[in-house]
């Protein structure tokens, strides 16, 4: 069977098989046509010739006659040519069209916009740097590809006048377009009529004049300036860190995401470092601020659970008397579920007893038999079905029972990591999700992980067991207990699919990313790069002059592209291969032993070649030399620059709203000097590294094949390491460098603004008192709801990483502050510092002593030891003193090593303690205490012994005291906001009472419903479990090390002290109007706040310097590597040393001037020893089949002696041949 498959060349170009339709040769062409194209030799006045005579070195050329080639037409390629140059396609030429038509729109668009609106708008920090740069880089790419098109164009239209009906006179066929600068091919393909050269050549320099415009067409009325920064990656993600969890929803560590979700939620809290609703990224150790933002790429971690709603149902109904009671029956009820989509319905068994008032049941069934019932649902997991019924009894019969209600989802989780952006401003970092990114799957099942997570009392399922259950449970009570509904009054509206759906994502979207955050964290020491703003800018304005000039050269470049696109298809025909390469020209030039269009070469006609001494214009040592001197007077002036910008904080003063186009433009075309010659000298190199191996050394037919000119840098710079032509590999790695360095410089400049200082007093706008809590509004619920929010605060492992509701931070919260009118724009840069009272609750401690065993108790009680102490109290109504004595009682357990305990004594027993002995009234005033007292208790106990190792008691009376505190506000988005890069600032040294007081919270209601499973704690209650690790700092053994007291002491304290300051914001915080419940009853004489406003406004202009940096080290790669050339050359020419190490490609003897033309091509190769060993009809062949063809001749340039001719010639031969001899690059 035939392959019609089409392939395609390493140029882009199409290849036709070969055993595609028959050749167009007779039908496109007449008899006389196809003579021409196949190589019938025309004299300059294109007449016939008959017979046709030259010589080859001497030699009387083979002769050919019209008969012959006719006999080759009857016996047709079997191919159609179908390779074009890809930078010469239609589409192609279109697009740059397009392109060009649209920035000759846009950019009127955007002065209009910008003159009428007084700039473009404000910009956000994180596109800071897109501006000038974006806009050079991009035309940078621009004239980088149409430089393609032009080179394309340079090269092969000369390849294209034989295969076009035009005939070829002598000097058209000796011109190189590609060797020539731009006046002399200017000139040339206007005298030569090659309109499509001097367009193409037009439009380059054009492309060439937008990139060094392109600098000065935005400008800024602040500073932008940007540099890169490394950053350390300190966590990742572990794939299998935590796949399942728990039978059972424990109050253990495993739900700390769920009370610290519970936290943000309760009081609107920012996301700590490290998560945000979408997903958790990885952290790194540098963070940025306000004013310097660090833009980072990092991987995330995104949980998701799509689910399908149910579209119908069918039930089977079995009855019988129920064999307990009589007076019940039983059921069996068969669910059959159907889901759009799916390949069959789901069964679910429903047993219960009636009568009843209703019955609902809950049913979660893992699909692992079908695992991948839905195929529209993820494969990752198992898809499982999650389901509510409700029966009720009939409205019909009192009797009988009906499903009244019933909700269904199935649902598939999955969990993958990706590429993030995001922009950390040290307050509220921002993720974006990057377009386009892969979604690496990652083996963490959310449905195993979110049981152990949820508390027990909130919700309970098993995730890979099939259960129905008489209540509502699972998901549904646990999504209803995060949002802070009654658990136990749930409405109807639970048994519908959609509420199920919606109860499934949110428990994804809100305990999902703290699960990543906290469970499935592993360290990591990866560095990274990350972009950061090193100062603001404010407003972006289009320069009127560049912006005209750049419209009109668009709209000229616009109309020469539609032209090229129209004419380059009419004029470029279809060839079989690459007729420019070296293998393709001796192809061209050999098959059937034909000629283009030009006299045969004499007996002289070599002699450029073998004697070539022909350097190009680029690697002249004085072009080179003149370089050198170039960019060392650049480095020295950027050197002089930057330590002048840096010493004097600037160069020189800018008016607001000065474009400074000479500090713009300046910059871009010196450097665009210096890409330009790197761009030429890398060509000039590329365009000659064939033949520079091939005069070194031999060659195969596929590295002949490899136009190194043609391909784009990247892929040079891959075939150049491949191939071992080093020499590329260092002019390319250099061009693509000097290539940024235009885009480099639209921002090498900026604009500085230099802060002003002016002090101000701010009034307060609230205060603290008590405010009265109805009784009717507390209930059960209510009191676990406030547990679970204030408890959930001590949960965080770092509270440094939170960001705290306004007038709260950490362990303080103080008075909100009339900041707007102190500012009445906080649009710019501008920060306001002041010192504010702020309330913390502070503890004086006493050590309890004394404690005494009770031998009669641990006789009575075995299971636990007992020890009694006694507290020395002073009545608060001064009435005297009192002695309290209490048992403090801890369980033994079966553990033989120490075990460790820590428990507090309930302030809420405390307090009617005290009041039955000091005799004090049940006054409901007495609960606004401004003190709340806790004792505190732990050490260590030995099972074996029966006994305390170590015991300590602390008993702590905590008040409110005033603290004086700096705070920093920041502008962002144009409003006021804390300023977290600089925290407040305590003096802890002027401390004192809080007045007028109010009342201390009682702790008891705040602690979390957490404990600790681990065999060496004995009893850890609620108040030390967050305290310890892995989520608290302490340990369990530093409960029996009597040098960890005060560490012990100041965790509590810290702890608590955070959970206090939110309550007091939550219930203390009263506004000026306000009346509070005790004494005072309105606010007393608030002193304003004393305070300075900084704002930023002279403006100078500064040379960046990590910029600065990047394109000094560029310019100093660019001067070493062309010394090296240079003095390689030197070396070579006057030391006669050749080693390995210089940096020249050696063209004596291989390379003439204009080597490209037809005419020197065809000196070179035409009757070449080479061609003896081509394929018969190669001229219609692909290249991967000539190349295999050829796959054992290696092929090489110089002198050859042929063995039936008695002659030798110069010229690429094979050195497979045996008919030929190769004789070395020079004549002997």
């Amino acid at each position: 069977m035939r392959d019609n498959s089409v392939a395609h060349d390493e140029f882009g170009g199409r290849r036709a098989s070969v055993d595609e339709a028959p050749s167009r040769l007779s039908s496109d062409f007449g008899p006389q046509e196809d003579v021409r194209l196949l190589g019938l030799h025309r004299g300059r006045s294109g007449a016939k010739h008959s017979k046709t005579e030259s010589t080859i070195g001497g030699v009387e050329a083979p002769k050919t006659s019209a008969t012959s080639y006719q006999s080759a037409v009857r016996f047709p390629p079997t191919t159609k040519p179908a390779w074009r140059p890809f930078w010469l396609r239609d589409y192609i030429l279109v697009l740059f069209f397009i392109l060009f038509l649209c920035c000759t729109v846009a950019l009127p668009c955007m002065l209009l916009y910008s003159d009428r609106l007084r700039g473009l708008g404000e910009v956000d920090r994180e596109f800071v740097r897109s501006w000038r740069f974006g806009a050079t880089a991009f035309l940078t790419l621009v004239a980088a590809f149409w430089t393609r098109v032009e080179l394309q164009i340079l090269r092969y239209t000369p390849w294209a006048s034989p295969q076009s009906d035009q005939i070829l006179n002598q000097p058209a066929s000796s011109l190189d377009y590609t060797a020539m600068i731009v006046p002399v091919a200017l000139m040339h393909s206007w005298k030569q009529r090659h309109y499509l050269i001097f367009i193409v050549i037009i439009v380059s320099i054009m492309t060439k004049l937008q990139v060094v415009l392109s600098p000065g067409l935005f400008y800024l009325d602040d500073v932008r300036s940007t540099q890169d920064t490394e950053l350390q990656i300190l966590t990742s993600f572990a794939a299998n860190k935590r796949s399942s969890a728990p039978a059972t929803g424990s109050n253990n560590s495993a739900t700390a995401p769920w009370y610290n979700a519970r936290a943000l939620s309760a009081f609107n809290m920012s996301y700590p470092f490290g998560v945000t609703k979408q997903a958790a990224y990885q952290t790194f150790d540098h963070r940025g601020t306000i004013d310097s933002p660090i833009t980072v790429t990092v991987d995330a971690l995104f949980m998701d659970i799509q689910c399908i709603e149910s579209e119908g149902y069918e039930t089977q109904w079995v009855e019988e008397p129920s064999k307990a009671d009589t007076k019940t029956t039983d059921y069996n009820v068969t669910l059959t579920v159907r889901f759009p989509d799916c390949d069959e319905p789901v069964s679910i068994q429903h047993n219960f007893t009636f009568p009843v008032d209703n019955v609902t049941m809950w049913s979660i069934e893992p699909q692992t038999k079908a695992p991948h019932l839905c195929p529209k649902l993820s494969k990752q997991y198992n898809q499982v079905v999650y389901l509510a019924a409700l029966y009720e009894r009939s409205a019909k019969t009192a009797s009988a029972v009906e499903l009244s209600a019933l909700g269904a989802v199935i649902c598939a989780p999955s969990a993958w990591v990706s590429k993030v952006e995001i922009v950390d401003d040290g307050a509220k970092p921002n993720m974006t999700v990057l377009p386009n990114q892969d979604k690496n799957p990652i083996d963490v099942n959310l449905w195993n992980i979110l049981p152990g997570v949820v508390p027990a009392f909130t919700g309970f399922w098993a995730p890979n067991e099939s259960l129905s259950r008489d209540l509502a449970y699972g998901p549904a009570l646990a999504e209803a207990s995060f949002r802070g509904a009654d658990m136990y009054h749930l409405d109807r509206s639970v048994f519908r699919s959609d509420t199920l759906h919606r109860v499934m994502t949110n428990l994804t979207e809100t305990v999902g990313p703290m699960i990543a955050h906290y469970h499935l964290r592993v360290p990591d020491d990866a560095r990274i790069s990350g972009n950061q703003v090193v100062v603001m800018i404010n407003q972006v304005k289009v320069t009127r002059a560049i912006c005209i000039a750049m419209t009109c050269i668009f709209a000229i470049s616009a109309v020469f592209a539609l032209y090229l696109a129209i004419s380059v298809r009419r004029r470029f025909q279809p060839w079989h291969r690459n007729p420019s390469t070296v293998l393709g020209a001796l192809i061209f030039f050999n098959a059937d032993q034909r000629s283009v269009g030009v006299e045969y070469p004499k007996a002289d006609s070599k002699f450029a070649w073998s004697h070539s001494t022909f350097s190009p214009i680029q690697l002249t040592t004085w072009l080179r030399s003149l370089f050198l001197v170039y960019a060392l007077a650049l480095v020295i002036a950027l050197a002089v620059t930057l330590s002048i910008s840096e010493s004097s904080d600037g160069l020189i003063n800018v008016k607001e709203g000065t474009p400074a186009l000479s500090w713009m433009l300046v910059p871009a075309v010196a450097l665009f000097i210096v890409g330009l010659y790197a761009s030429s000298s890398d060509t000039a190199v590329r365009d000659r590294a064939i033949l520079s191996k091939l005069s070194s050394r031999s060659c195969t037919a596929r590295e002949l094949d490899m136009s190194l000119l043609d391909m784009l840098g990247v892929r040079a710079l891959y075939h150049s390491l491949t191939s071992k032509i080093f020499a590329v590999t260092l002019t390319q790695v250099l061009a693509i460098c000097c290539g940024v360095l235009t885009p480099l410089s639209s921002i090498l400049f900026n604009v500085k603004n230099i802060s002003e200082v002016e002090d101000v007093s701010i009034e307060q706008d609230s205060w603290f008192g008590v405010r009265r809590q109805g009784a009717t509004s507390f209930n059960v619920w209510d009191t676990w709801r406030m547990q679970e929010d204030m408890g959930s605060l001590m949960l965080f492992q770092n509270s440094s990483e939170l960001r705290y509701p306004e007038g709260t931070y950490r362990d303080l919260v103080y008075p909100i502050v009339r900041l707007n009118d102190a500012v009445q724009d906080w649009t710019g840069r501008v920060s306001i510092q002041l010192t504010l009272p702020a309330a913390r609750l502070s503890p004086e401690c006493f050590q309890l002593n004394d404690f005494k065993a009770n031998p009669d108790s641990e006789v009575a009680d075995e299971d636990h030891v007992i020890a009694s102490y006694t507290e020395e109290i002073i009545c608060p109504n001064g009435l005297g003193q009192a002695a309290l004595t209490r048992d403090i009682r801890v369980e033994l357990g079966n553990e033989t090593n120490p075990r460790y305990f820590a428990k507090t004594m309930s302030s809420q027993d405390y307090a009617m303690l005290i009041r039955k002995l000091c005799k004090e009234d049940d006054d409901e005033n007495k609960n606004y205490r401004p003190w709340t007292v806790e004792t505190f208790m732990w050490g260590a106990i030995s099972a074996s012994k029966k006994t305390f190792d170590y015991i300590e008691g602390w008993r702590c009376n905590y008040t409110w005291t005033e603290v004086p505190t700096l705070f920093t506000y920041r502008s962002s988005n144009s409003q006021p906001q804390l300023d977290y890069g600089r925290p407040p600032v305590s003096d802890d040294t002027k401390a004192k009472p809080w007045e007028p007081y109010f009342s201390a919270p009682n702790m008891d209601f705040l602690q979390p419903d957490f404990s600790i499973q681990n065999a060496r704690a004995a009893e850890v209650d609620e108040a030390f479990a967050p305290l310890i690790k892995p989520f608290g700092p302490l340990g369990l053994d530093e409960f029996g090390d009597s040098s960890k007291t005060n560490y012990i002491l100041n965790t509590i304290h810290f702890r608590r002290a955070i959970v206090a300051a939110q309550y007091a914001n939550a219930n203390n915080r009263l506004k000026l109007n306000d009346t509070s419940d005790t004494e005072p009853k309105n606010h007393p004489t608030i002193s304003p706040s004393n305070g300075s406003i900084t704002r930023t406004n002279k403006r100078r202009l500064v040379q960046n310097f990590g910029v600065t940096i990047a394109i000094i080290v560029i310019l100093t790669l660019a001067f070493i590597v062309n010394l090296w050339a240079l003095s390689s050359r030197m070396m070579k020419r006057f030391l006669g040393v050749d080693s390995g190490f210089l940096l020249d490609l050696n063209m004596k003897g291989v390379c003439p001037d204009e080597f490209n033309s037809l005419v020197s091509w065809h000196n070179l190769l035409y009757g070449a020893a080479g061609s003896t060993v081509l394929p018969r009809d190669s001229q219609y062949m692909s290249s991967s089949q000539t190349c295999k063809e050829l796959a054992d001749v290696n092929f090489q340039i110089g002198w050859f002696y042929l063995n039936n001719l008695k002659e030798k010639h110069f010229t690429i031969g094979s050195l497979n041949d045996p008919n030929s001899e190769y004789m070395g690059r020079y004549e002997r």
